[in-house]
């Protein structure tokens, strides 16, 4: 039996799933795969995410990426217009997992890099299909970048949940899908698990004594 006993989640490619390319092949055609690889990265956070997230320097920060990369205007602006496209919805295997650790009463807790300004998660006004994000309500706290103007894999955003939280690191498992995320978590003593799959995890949860 493991010493962790409350599980830490990223959203992001865990829980819901984000891709801008099925987008912007639809504007651009496979000319823009490059630009969605770029957004798919985490890349763009480190300009539009950097610490400054009220709606005005939102602004200012699409505006500093279009002088950097005038070439791709028209991607970027798309970005800011229909960003919530990007959400295909709840990964129902992973969301399966969730609800199984909340019916076992472990505590669960949300860590995510999310721009303040599409947070919460819901759907797109021109989207056809209406995806439901209910499943966060399982969840007693979930921290966001892009309220709190940091975001991982800065050890300062992990301490500032913790803090929150009143969790000492060894009781979390954290469960991110980019491993630059999952060993800042280890680094700080928290238990931490690389996405890859909702098996994999449910191996390692049930491996863990959690589930």
């Amino acid at each position: 039996m493991s010493a962790c006993d409350v599980v830490v989640f990223d959203l992001g490619n865990v829980l819901i799933d984000f891709d801008p390319l099925p987008v912007y092949r639809d504007y651009f055609g496979d000319d823009s795969a490059g630009f969605a690889a770029f957004c798919a990265s985490g890349r763009i956070w480190e300009i539009l995410d950097h610490g400054h997230n009220t709606i005005g320097d939102w602004d200012v920060g699409f505006a500093s990426l279009i002088e950097q990369r005038p070439e791709w205007r028209g991607e970027i602006e798309l970005f800011r217009r229909d960003w919530l496209k990007f959400l295909l919805g709840p990964m129902t295997d992973s969301v399966a997992i969730l609800q199984q650790l909340k019916t076992a009463a472990v505590p669960l807790y949300g860590l995510t890099n999310w721009p303040a300004q599409v947070w919460p998660p819901k759907n797109h006004a021109d989207s056809s299909v209406q995806h439901n994000y209910d499943f966060l309500q399982n969840f007693r706290d979930i921290v966001v970048s892009g309220i709190e103007q940091l975001r991982k894999p800065d050890p300062a955003f992990y301490r500032l949940a913790l803090e929150r939280w009143q969790l000492p690191p060894e009781r979390c498992l954290f469960v991110d899908d980019l491993l630059d995320n999952v060993e800042a978590a280890r680094d700080l003593g928290m238990a931490a698990h690389h996405f890859r799959s909702a098996a994999e995890l449910r191996h390692e949860l049930v491996t863990l004594g959690l589930l």
